[in-house]
Formats: C-alpha cells, structure tokens, sequence
C-alpha cells in the first residue's frame, strides 16, 4: 500500500463515485470522533469519524431535529479503502459481481470523510429504505440543505451515479451545491 495522502481534498471539490476513484491510502486528516450522544444504538462501540467541520454541522442538524421532536443518528461515516473493501468483497459475495450495493475500494464517497449515513428509533436505527417513510427522513429533506447535506443516491439519480437509492446516506457539501 502506498504512503498516506496527506492532502485534504477540499469539501465540495470531491469527485468520488462509480467513475471517478480516490487514492486508495487517501485519508483526510481532520478527522474527529462522532460522540457518542449522536451515534445510533448500535453503534457505540464502533470506530466513527467525520472531519472536523463535518462534525459541527451533523451536530447542529442533529440538535435542531430534535428541537423539532425528530431523532436522527449517525449509524456509519468515514470508511478507509482497506475496510470498503472488505465490505465490496462481502457485497460481491452475496449479490453477483454486478451489485449496486456497495462500492469498490477508493470508490465510496465514505472515504471524503464528509458522509454519515443515518437513521432513527423508527426503523430500529436499521439502514433501510424503509426509512423513506418516517418522519425523520421528512424532516432530513426539509432541512438537511440547511446544514449543507445532500441525498447523493436518490429514487431520480441513482441509476446515473451507478447505485442503489439510499435514503439514508448523506454527504456534506460545505459551501457547494452538488450536480
């Protein structure tokens, strides 16, 4: 494996997906952990990061859901090459060398650092399309623009961006609009 990249990617500027790859040693190094108080049940003992910047505003998008009576928490967020492919590895494994599913290695927008994929006490903090009928995800489409998040894999795009629709993953854009 090569050495680390070191040089952050600025946000927004990122083009990762079916197409287009990063390094597989990129890592951005900002990274920060997710606390506790905003991951799903779950997930407490796992490994959670975001970039710093990230962080602030899932937390603040976080807090003003609840201020509006909605739950939301953080079920996965930054991934390393290495892991995505354990993850791929499994995906082809079970759905065909064809899958949608999963991206390879250097392929997942998990690895910017800037994705969180969330959930709520409503679908059991599961990652689920059933979480498209909760009010959590009512409340993400209403808002998440504020604090600069985006749906990357909707009903409309997915097949154009190569995966499966995921109600449930988030990218953050900064100050950028995304395509």
């Amino acid at each position: 494996m090569s050495e680390q990249v070191r040089q952050d990617i600025p946000i927004g500027q990122e083009k990762v997906g079916q197409w287009h790859s990063l390094d597989y040693s990129y890592q951005p190094s900002d990274l920060v952990d997710v606390p506790l108080k905003y991951r799903g049940e779950d997930c407490k003992d796992r490994d959670m990061k975001l970039r710093k910047g990230v962080l602030k505003a899932f937390i603040s998008m976080v807090e003003s859901a609840e201020r509006d009576g909605v739950i939301i928490r953080c079920i996965s967020a930054f991934r390393p090459a290495s892991y995505q492919d354990i993850l791929y590895k499994r995906a082809v494994e079970k759905e065909g060398p064809n899958q949608k599913s999963t991206a390879k290695p250097g392929h997942s927008e998990h690895q910017l650092g800037t994705v969180v994929d969330v959930s709520s006490p409503e679908i059991d903090f599961g990652l689920k399309d059933s979480f498209a009928d909760t009010h959590s995800y009512r409340w993400i489409l209403a808002n998440a623009h504020h604090y600069s998040f985006y749906i990357s894999y909707t009903k409309e795009n997915h097949h154009e961006k190569g995966y499966i629709w995921e109600p449930w993953h988030l990218r953050y854009w900064g100050n950028h609009v995304p395509d």
